[in-house]
């Protein structure tokens, strides 16, 4: 997280290529299943059907739950959360993957719930993080477990039961960019207290301009609530 002084520059893809290894170096259970899109992943939310996905992780699959695992895997310019209850010690940032399990939703967020997740052999490489507006107009499945950059002037911050929050307010020229810290039209940047290299948003100022890397996510406390717009920093760099 860097406080930034400069426009944001046009769009650009973080797709990278994935390798597919054989089946049979698996890491826990693995599905016969033919690998599918993310896309089409997302399309079985909560049908308990089965699918494998392949892709990169995008941070390291620990650091916002040390006992856990829970990252995004990037595939094609489109995201999805992983999740399981136990840690895979093998799995690193940049990881090309291929991950089995069941979709569905928690609080709002679309997670594939693994069943196993094996490590394809060859080289690490990051994804690079989409540029992303910091509004609450655009559609959260657009955002949704993807690696964004948001730039966009800080504002009102605090602490709950489960970690630290930051609104990020649309960047606007002179007075405008002042009067949108006070407007609902924002992205949240949370931190969950469980994170193990936790940035230190609690420095920021109301009016910074910020420019934040993170993974999109949705929170949605119950059903009848509006879905709320996050992004979640991987370290303190981001």
């Amino acid at each position: 997280l860097a406080v930034a002084l400069v426009a944001v520059a046009g769009d650009r893809a973080g797709a990278q290529d994935v390798a597919v290894a054989p089946p049979e170096s698996a890491t826990g259970s693995q599905s016969g299943a033919p690998i599918v899109s993310i896309a089409d992943a997302l399309a079985t939310r909560d049908s308990g059907d089965t699918v494998r996905v392949a892709g990169r992780l995008a941070a390291d699959p620990h650091r916002y739950t040390p006992r856990s695992l829970y990252v995004s895997l990037q595939q094609g310019g489109h995201g999805l959360w992983l999740f399981a209850r136990r840690r895979f010690p093998d799995a690193r940032a940049g990881d090309s993957v291929v991950a089995t399990g069941v979709v569905q939703n928690y609080r709002g967020t679309t997670e594939l719930v693994l069943g196993g997740l094996r490590v394809v052999p060859g080289e690490r490489r990051v994804p690079e993080p989409a540029n992303a507006p910091a509004d609450a107009a655009t559609p959260v499945a657009e955002r949704e477990g993807r690696l964004l950059r948001v730039r966009g002037v800080a504002g009102e911050q605090g602490v709950s039961e489960g970690g630290r929050w930051l609104r990020l307010h649309p960047l606007a020229p002179g007075e405008r960019a002042r009067a949108a810290l006070h407007g609902a039209d924002s992205i949240t940047i949370w931190v969950p207290a469980s994170h193990v290299a936790a940035p230190p948003i609690e420095h920021v100022r109301a009016g910074d301009v910020l420019d934040v890397v993170g993974i999109g996510g949705v929170y949605q406390d119950n059903p009848g609530d509006p879905p709320v717009a996050q992004l979640l920093p991987r370290e303190p760099a981001d």
